[in-house]
């Protein structure tokens, strides 16, 4: 018995499809298949000398054009195996004999463009006499799969269901390549050791709920979940009935900017997310609505938000000191709470410490702040499906990051 290492592309396209045209049986047997490959096209051409070709379809990654190639080509020598078969087939076999000789090679090869022309792959040629024990004991093996109850002759009908299956999983992986391709926010370890404060990355769903409502029962016994949701829900409302920040009336634009001198008692706490009392962004707000509302306009409705977007509605107005953060992100958390938070004076410790920015709030700049928004996005609890149920939750799931005020919020000592 012969053994040869293989891992170059082409010597191994070129020794299978070799082994191919020599030998006068094979029986193949590959957990995944494609059309595009010299190989399978080698194959199609040597269709006869097939007694077992056998394809797996799990995760319906096989082509529903192979499946049907591979059919038509090969006849009643072909199988695949159901997308649900358990155990799930892996297996890499390609099987070769004639009168003298017998040939199996072995790897991480799939029947794919991707194994034999893309990939890093390594597989194992091995050559033994015509009979050798060994090489029963393969073409066994793939003799038992390829007559087990899994495994099917595909007709039409079986093909078009598979076809339409195939389709969806197309589209469906389409948002992890976007992920994949996309660079990766650097997440860095919280600072929160001693601190009774919880680290966002460890954060389910449920368990961030629980963190927000505790508020509710806290010792401050000022902030309520209920009076939060009514902030934002009154934000959105006042947004979206004028379309533009600048058709808002002045007071509501302050109740919006937090600015509001006094919160009438019939009404949720404008102050709440960051109370922007500072005379100078009153000021700004009053003089520069216009350029405040082409900020904000910069930032989508509904539709995702990206890092342009928010580098656009720092453009629009500019600001300096030290309400360059506070005041920005207010407004941000009011047009879109699922997306960013307001960094204040009484939370920027808190959320500096637990995304990771240092143990200072003033770490926390226009510079870091995207950062900041990429670290929340990473966690699980920000990445849930909207609860189905109508009721608090999917309230704050609409409002979700600009809830984190209710985790880091830190208030006034008496």
């Amino acid at each position: 018995m012969e053994f040869e290492f293989l891992s170059d592309r082409q010597a191994v396209v070129k020794r299978v499809t070799a082994e191919l045209e020599r030998c006068k049986r094979a029986a193949w047997a590959a957990a995944w298949s494609t059309e595009n490959s010299d190989v399978f096209k080698a194959a199609m051409r040597h269709a006869d000398k097939f007694k077992f070709l056998l394809t797996g379809t799990t995760g319906w990654y096989t082509s529903p054009q192979a499946i049907a190639t591979m059919r038509d080509a090969v006849g009643d020598e072909f199988r695949v195996l159901k997308p649900d078969r358990e155990p799930m087939f892996h297996t890499k076999m390609y099987l070769f004999t004639d009168d003298v000789r017998a040939v199996a090679i072995i790897g991480s090869h799939n029947l794919t463009r991707g194994a034999f022309h893309r990939n890093d792959e390594a597989c194992v040629a091995i050559e033994a006499a015509h009979g050798d024990a060994q090489m029963k004991e393969m073409w066994k093996y793939v003799s038992d799969v390829f007559t087990s109850p899994e495994a099917l002759l595909p007709d039409d009908d079986w093909l078009f269901n598979y076809g339409h299956h195939y389709a969806q999983r197309k589209r469906a992986a389409k948002p992890l390549k976007e992920f994949m391709a996309k660079p990766k926010v650097k997440v860095t370890p919280s600072l929160l050791q001693g601190l009774n404060l919880p680290d966002p990355y460890q954060l389910d769903w449920p368990t961030y709920v629980d963190w927000v409502f505790k508020e509710d029962g806290s010792a401050t016994g000022a902030h309520t979940f209920d009076g939060r949701a009514k902030v934002l829900e009154k934000a959105k409302d006042l947004l979206t009935k004028a379309t533009t920040f600048a058709k808002i009336l002045p007071a509501d634009r302050d109740r919006i900017a937090g600015t509001i001198r006094s919160v009438p008692h019939n009404e949720p706490n404008w102050h709440w997310f960051g109370a922007m009392k500072s005379p100078p962004f009153r000021k700004t707000l009053d003089q520069n609505y216009v350029e405040w509302s082409d900020a904000l306009g910069a930032i989508p409705a509904t539709k995702t938000v990206e890092e342009h977007h928010y580098r656009q509605f720092l453009q629009e107005v500019p600001l300096e000191g030290d309400l360059v953060i506070p005041a920005r992100s207010r407004l941000l958390a009011m047009k879109r709470p699922d997306v960013f938070v307001c960094v204040s004076d009484r939370n920027s410790v808190g959320l500096a410490r637990a995304f990771g920015f240092g143990t200072q709030g003033s770490e926390l700049t226009t510079k870091t702040y995207w950062s900041l928004i990429q670290r929340i996005q990473e966690c699980p609890w920000w990445n849930a499906d909207r609860p189905t149920d109508a009721g608090n939750e999917q309230r704050l799931w609409d409002g979700r990051a600009a809830f984190l005020d209710a985790l880091y919020y830190v208030p006034k000592a008496n």
